[in-house]
């Protein structure tokens, strides 16, 4: 952070700059509570921000149950993150995505950032395997 910036405005500031990266980010608390979806990632998965936050993957994604081969997952439970994962979203629609996933751990231990990029298109369940 700029130290001419005061704690106030470097919150705003920080917010705007997440919010404009071009790369699709959600960030993830300990408890793996959807904190922070930036506008990118609302575009990528094509869900409001406001659908996401407060909910955990599982519920947000449709997923009966957590995958063992799901990139999120291999992140969480990695201390380093993961350069590179898929990870398959369902839409309330009953289609799948696949999707690139790389994480990284908060180095606080708070959370997880995961950034997204779109592999496929939404398509139906099982039509793509895993990366």
């Amino acid at each position: 952070m700029f130290p001419a910036l005061e704690a106030a405005n470097a919150d705003r500031v920080l917010a705007a700059t997440f919010d404009q990266l071009p790369q699709a980010v959600l960030l993830y608390d300990r408890g793996l509570i959807i904190t922070g979806v930036n506008r990118a990632a609302e575009g990528l998965l094509r869900l409001p921000a406001q659908s996401l936050v407060g909910r955990t993957c599982r519920e947000a994604f449709c997923c009966p149950a957590c995958d063992p081969v799901c990139g999120l997952v291999a992140g969480i439970h990695q201390a380093s993150g993961v350069p590179g994962s898929t990870v398959r979203i369902h839409t309330g629609a009953g289609q799948e995505r696949l999707l690139e996933i790389r994480t990284s751990r908060i180095a606080s231990g708070a959370g997880i950032v995961a950034n997204l990029n779109g592999i496929t298109e939404n398509a139906a369940p099982a039509e793509f395997p895993f990366i």
